[in-house]
């Protein structure tokens, strides 16, 4: 086992996209945040250079096309662009950042189960708020569609609070059920 301590936050990102699919195991908080760190970096670069993209291209396109906005043109094709290839770039992300989630909640004997807690909030507030949108237009009284948001915005946020504040606890001493601990090897559980 390779002690994360070692490795630069480089070789951590890339270690978890080796382990893409790899949800046994734990990862040190070095793992984690030297792979979010990367994400973070990357993703800003690529909505960078899918601004640049779509403003190339919608500057061509604005010019090539009699009456055609050309401001207007860049801005859309940019945010097309932008759009596109940070959607794609979180997709192929998704698995690793899964798996490194579920092996840091093991390293502080969590379940990887629990990242559920921050994808159920979200599939129970699509409905309410198509729900709440067709209560609207029947006259539903705008402080119990305020009051209603409030709650499924609070239902989202405090999950991802929770979470976050496991990413920086200190993993559990020794071995624990999901294998033996990258930070501490030689302690006895």
């Amino acid at each position: 086992m390779v002690d994360t301590e070692k490795l630069s936050l480089w070789a951590c990102y890339v270690k978890c996209l080796k382990n893409y699919v790899n949800f046994k195991g734990r990862a040190r908080r070095r793992e984690y945040w030297g792979f979010y760190l990367f994400f973070f970096i990357f993703s800003l670069v690529i909505s960078i250079i899918g601004g640049i993209i779509g403003i190339a291209l919608g500057a061509i396109a604005g010019l090539a096309v009699e009456g055609l906005d050309v401001f207007a043109t860049m801005d859309s094709v940019a945010q097309i662009f932008i759009n596109l290839l940070s959607g794609l770039y979180g997709l192929a992300m998704s698995l690793p950042f899964l798996a490194v989630l579920a092996r840091r909640l093991h390293d502080i004997g969590k379940s990887g189960w629990w990242i559920l807690i921050l994808v159920i909030p979200i599939i129970i507030f699509i409905p309410f708020v198509i729900l709440l949108v067709v209560l609207a237009g029947e006259g539903l009284s705008n402080l119990v569609i305020i009051f209603t948001l409030l709650a499924l915005i609070i239902a989202v946020i405090v999950p991802n609070i929770i979470v976050f504040a496991w990413t920086l606890m200190d993993g559990e001493r020794g071995e624990n059920k999901y294998g033996p601990s990258p930070k501490y090897p030689n302690v006895l559980s």
